[in-house]
């Protein structure tokens, strides 16, 4: 399989559906096969090859109810116009344990800001072990998207972590916006319609992904005339208000007893200058969610530290929505990095801060 299949898939909820991500070393074709249904990579019929990162979204319903799922792939020789030579394909069977919609409880383990490592962030979210429900990736994963490698690393390490076998929640951080690759990221990362902000049902849990882009002004020098977040956020503002005009088929869906918000950035929070920026969009945002969707908890990285910020503390200044729990130190330096172990139950959330050691290095619990 490491010939060809560069890592376990990454099997990532999005909307009501699930893209199994599967990085390649070699040109290949791909579909997956549930029971006896394929679902293919394609592009209006065509099946994709020339791609790093093969994207086969499968109702989620359906493999669920399956708890498996086959990797069929077929290396490329030659493609051309006319008697595309392929090899023989190759099947890879996974199973899949799903978050069942009665579950009473979820584990999750949150990393973000890995910034290309690899080995430290597989080890540090082991901490729940074979106990793990559900891996949460929240941006930054990469230091940047100037080569191709670059943007399939981190499936390395959700690859390791879940084998494929469970859910994967994938959001993207400011610095997946760097390089000259980042134009085509929505492409190989799970996205909606092309879009990088989206819901998510898993479960009884139910969830948005905030993208926040860039953590400056579009005109900043670092960007180099290369961003227009602005306008990105300000549709993704049209889009949120949007979901809190659909409480029955989001939110408030039959079934739902857990809402969480991801987003890299936590934006409830000032950062100081020059990254205090959209300060009444923000607030607007925090508004929304607060007043209409009333999540449970909002999960963050980005600032390189562990805490949670509650409704009306001193770093709550645009009116928190929910507690948010910022998870994630990387210290380059010192080769240090910790994410979060956060479980779910119907009371509360027990959040256990975790280095790459398993140690305990902070804790707090949320009731709701």
């Amino acid at each position: 399989m490491k010939d060809i299949l560069a890592a376990f898939p990454t099997v990532c909820a999005v909307g009501n559906e699930y893209q199994i991500m599967v990085p390649v070393n070699k040109e290949t074709l791909m579909r997956i096969e549930i029971g006896n249904e394929s679902f293919f990579d394609e592009s209006n019929g065509i099946m994709r090859s020339n791609c790093a990162v093969h994207r086969i979204a499968v109702p989620q319903a359906k493999l669920d109810s399956a708890r498996s799922y086959t990797v069929c792939y077929r290396v490329v020789r030659e493609r051309k116009a006319y008697f595309t030579e392929t090899e023989d394909e190759v099947r890879i069977d996974f199973p899949f344990r799903p978050i069942l919609p009665d579950a009473r409880s979820i584990r999750m383990y949150h990393l973000a800001d890995a910034h290309s490592w690899i080995d430290i962030p597989i080890k540090t979210a082991s901490y729940w072990g074979k106990d793990l429900d559900l891996l949460v990736m929240n941006g930054d994963m990469v230091m940047d998207c100037r080569k191709l490698e670059y943007i399939a690393a981190p499936y390395q390490i959700s690859g390791a972590v879940t084998r494929g076998e469970i859910p994967v929640l994938y959001a993207r951080g400011n610095h997946d916006l760097r390089g000259v690759l980042a134009e085509k990221y929505a492409e190989m990362t799970p996205a909606m319609n092309g879009k990088t902000y989206y819901t998510f049902r898993i479960g009884p849990l139910w969830g948005i992904s905030l993208d926040c882009g860039e953590d400056k002004t579009d005109d900043h020098a670092e960007y180099g005339n290369t961003v227009c977040c602005h306008s990105f956020r300000l549709k993704e503002t049209e889009y949120l208000k949007q979901i809190a005009e659909s409480p029955d088929t989001q939110f408030n869906a039959p079934g739902v007893r857990f809402r969480i918000v991801l987003s890299h950035v936590p934006f409830p929070q000032n950062q100081g200058d020059p990254f205090d920026i959209e300060i009444p969009l923000y607030s607007e945002w925090c508004h929304i969610l607060k007043t209409k969707i009333k999540p449970d908890l909002m999960l963050s990285g980005h600032i390189h530290e562990c805490y949670v910020i509650r409704p009306g503390d001193p770093l709550d200044h645009k009116g928190a929505p929910c507690p948010v729990v910022v998870g994630s130190i990387f210290d380059h330096k010192k080769n240090r990095y910790a994410g979060a172990a956060i479980e779910l139950t119907q009371e509360k959330a027990e959040i256990f801060f975790t280095d790459q050691d398993c140690n305990v290095v902070g804790r707090d619990t949320i009731l709701f």
